[in-house]
C-alpha cells in the first residue's frame, strides 16, 4: 500500500511577501501618523506588538476567508501566513519608537542643541562623519521647529536616511541570524514558551485545532492570561502611586510653562498629558 506523502507547506511565496509588505507599509504609515499627528497610544512599541497583532488578526479572521470565497487558491496557507506575520512584525520593530524615534534626535541633536556653554561645536561635531547627518542647518532646525513652508526637504534627508536604513536592515538581519543559531537550544532543549507568539500560532493553526468552544481555547485567545506574583505586586504598587504621579505631572507642567513661557512651546501643553522628562532636573531649573 502506497504511503500518502504529506502536503507541501508553502512559505516564502510572492503572495506571502506581497501581503507582508503591504502590512508593513500600513504599520509604517499608521504608526507614524498616530505618533506625530494624533499623539495616541503607541501602535508599534518595541517588544509590544499591538499594531502587528491587530493586522494579523484582521488578515486571518476576515481577509483570508474572504479570499477563499472568491477563489480556492487565493487565501494564504499556514506557512505563507507565518512569513507575512514575520514581515509585519519586523516593520513593527523598525518603525516609530522602535528605531527612528530614537535615531533621528541622536544624529541631529549634536547640532541643534549645541550652545557656546556646552561647547558641542568644538567637542562633538568635529568627530561626527558627514554621511549620517543632513548637511544643511535649515533642514536640521526644521526637523525640530517645523519648516515655514510645511514641506520636508527630502533631497537633503534622502542620503542619510538611506545609509541608516541599510544599517537598520543589516542589524535586524544579524539578530535574525543569532536567533537561528540559538533556536535549537532555546526551542528544543530549554523549551521556552515564547508567549508573545502564542496568539499568532493559534490563529494559523488548522481548523481542527482552532475551532471549538471558546471555553476550550482560553489560552489561545488570550482569555487565560495569568500574571506572576511579582508582576501583580509591581502593578499594585504602580496603581497606588498613579494619582500622585498624575498630580505631580500637572505641577511640573505648570512650573515649566511659567518659567519657560513661549520660548520652547510649553504654553500650549495640556498639564494632563505632560510627560515628566524634565522632572529629575526640576531643582536645577528652579534654582
Amino acid at each position: 500500500m502506497l504511503k500518502r506523502s504529506p502536503p507541501t507547506i508553502k512559505g516564502c511565496t510572492p503572495k506571502a511577501l506581497l501581503v507582508g509588505l503591504l502590512g508593513a507599509l500600513c504599520i509604517g504609515l499608521g504608526s507614524t501618523y498616530n505618533d506625530m499627528i494624533v499623539k495616541g497610544s503607541g501602535l508599534a512599541v518595541w517588544n509590544l506588538t499591538p499594531a502587528a497583532t491587530f493586522l494579523f488578526f484582521v488578515l486571518v479572521i476576515f481577509l483570508n476567508p474572504l479570499l477563499k470565497r472568491l477563489h480556492p487558491h487565493l487565501p494564504l496557507q499556514r506557512g505563507e501566513l507565518a512569513v507575512a506575520f514575520f514581515l509585519i512584525l519586523l516593520a513593527n520593530t523598525l518603525s516609530s519608537r522602535g528605531l527612528p524615534a530614537q535615531l533621528l534626535p541622536v544624529i541631529t541633536g549634536a547640532y541643534y542643541y549645541a550652545t557656546p556653554e556646552n561647547g558641542w561645536a568644538e567637542i562633538v561635531q568635529p568627530y561626527m562623519p558627514d554621511w549620517p547627518v543632513p548637511q544643511n542647518r535649515d533642514a536640521i532646525w526644521g526637523f525640530y521647529e517645523g519648516d515655514p513652508t510645511g514641506s520636508v526637504p527630502w533631497a537633503i534627508w534622502a542620503a542619510p536616511l538611506l545609509y541608516w536604513a541599510i544599517f537598520g536592515l543589516a542589524l535586524f538581519l544579524a539578530m535574525v541570524c543569532l536567533m537561528v543559531i540559538v533556536r535549537r537550544q532555546w526551542v528544543e532543549h530549554e523549551r521556552l514558551a515564547y508567549p508573545m507568539v502564542q496568539l499568532p500560532l493559534a490563529l494559523i493553526a488548522d481548523d481542527r485545532q482552532r475551532l471549538g468552544p471558546m471555553s476550550d481555547n482560553y489560552s489561545r485567545w488570550g482569555m487565560n492570561f495569568k500574571m506572576t506574583e511579582m508582576q501583580a505586586a509591581f502593578g499594585l504598587a504602580q496603581l497606588r502611586t498613579l494619582r500622585g504621579r498624575t498630580r505631580r505631572f500637572g505641577e511640573m507642567c505648570r512650573m515649566y510653562r511659567d518659567l519657560l513661557g513661549d520660548s520652547v512651546g510649553f504654553d500650549d501643553i495640556d498639564p494632563r498629558w505632560y510627560v515628566d522628562v524634565f522632572t529629575p532636573h526640576a531643582g536645577h531649573v528652579r534654582d
